[in-house]
C-alpha cells in the first residue's frame, strides 16, 4: 500500500489517497482544546459491513492508542533500547505480534521488523561487518582489469560504464529498483513515512507519502499508521520547541 497525504505539512488532518488511482481510503481528523491536541481519529472510508468506520485513535492527553476498539497505553506498546550514544525506539502492539524498530533519518520514518531475541543494535552491527567482508571479497575477485578490457572488443569509450559484473550502467539502472526492494525485504523493512516538509525556493514541497509492505498490511496496518503519525507529530513538537527557544 502506498498513499499520499493531501494536507502536506499537517499530517493530523488529512485524506490519504492511494497512488494507484487517487482513491481516498483513510481520513485523519484531530480535535484541539485549550491545552493543545485532544484526539486524532483514523477512519476507514470503506469499512466492512457492520464494522465501525473508526479504526484507530490517539488520545494525546491520556497517552492512549486505540486499534479496532482495543485501547492500550503508549508506555505499554512503546519502549527504548540502547545506550547513551544510540537510543532506539521499538513499538509492539502485543506479545503475540511483531516488534518494530522506528527510525527517523533524511526526512523519512522507517519501520523495521525485529526478529528473534537478538537486540537490533547488535544485529545491525553484525550485518555491517558481514557486508564489509563480502564487499571486500567480491571486489578482490570480480574487479576486471583494464588490460583485459582493453584486449577485448569493447570500445575504450565504453569502459567507464561497465560495472564489476561486466554489465553496463543502463543494465544496472534497470535492476536498481528490484534490488532495492529485495534489500529492504532482507533487512525486514516493512514501512516508510516520507515527510519532506523543508521549504524550497523554486519548487513546491512534496506531500507526505506512506508505504506499507504486504506483511505490515496483514498484521499491523492500523497500528503502524498510528505509530508513524504519533512519531511525526512528536518530532514536529520538538522541532517547533527548538525553533521557539532559539528565537
Amino acid at each position: 500500500m502506498e498513499v499520499t497525504f493531501d494536507n502536506r505539512g499537517n499530517v493530523l488532518n488529512a485524506k490519504l489517497h492511494t497512488t494507484v488511482d487517487d482513491t481516498v481510503i483513510y481520513t485523519l481528523e484531530t480535535t484541539y482544546g485549550f491545552r493543545g491536541r485532544r484526539t486524532t481519529v483514523l477512519k476507514d472510508c470503506n469499512p466492512a459491513p457492520g464494522r465501525s468506520a473508526t479504526v484507530g485513535t490517539i488520545n494525546w492527553r491520556e497517552k492512549i492508542i486505540e486499534v479496532n476498539g482495543m485501547k492500550k497505553k503508549v508506555g505499554d506498546v512503546k519502549k527504548r533500547k540502547g545506550n547513551y550514544f544510540r537510543n532506539a525506539r521499538f513499538w509492539q502492539w502485543g506479545s503475540e505480534r511483531k516488534e518494530y524498530e522506528i527510525k527517523y533519518k533524511n526526512d523519512e520514518w522507517r519501520a523495521t521488523s525485529v526478529e528473534g531475541d537478538e537486540p537490533s543494535i547488535d544485529r545491525n552491527h553484525k550485518k555491517e561487518k558481514e557486508n564489509s567482508k563480502v564487499k571486500a571479497t567480491t571486489e578482490a575477485i570480480d574487479e576486471p582489469s583494464r588490460t583485459q578490457l582493453a584486449e577485448s572488443s569493447i570500445p575504450a569509450s565504453d569502459l567507464s560504464v561497465l560495472s564489476n559484473d561486466g554489465s553496463t550502467t543502463l543494465d544496472s539502472e534497470k535492476s536498481s529498483n528490484s534490488h532495492e526492494g529485495e534489500q529492504e525485504q532482507m533487512e525486514g523493512l516493512v514501512g516508510h513515512f516520507q515527510v519532506p516538509f523543508r521549504p524550497h525556493l523554486f519548487t513546491k514541497s512534496k506531500p507526505p507519502v506512506l508505504k506499507l509492505s504486504r506483511v505490515a498490511l496483514l498484521e499491523d496496518e492500523v497500528f503502524l499508521i498510528l505509530v508513524f503519525i504519533y512519531s511525526e507529530a512528536k518530532r514536529q513538537d520538538r522541532t517547533n520547541t527548538s525553533v521557539s527557544s532559539e528565537g
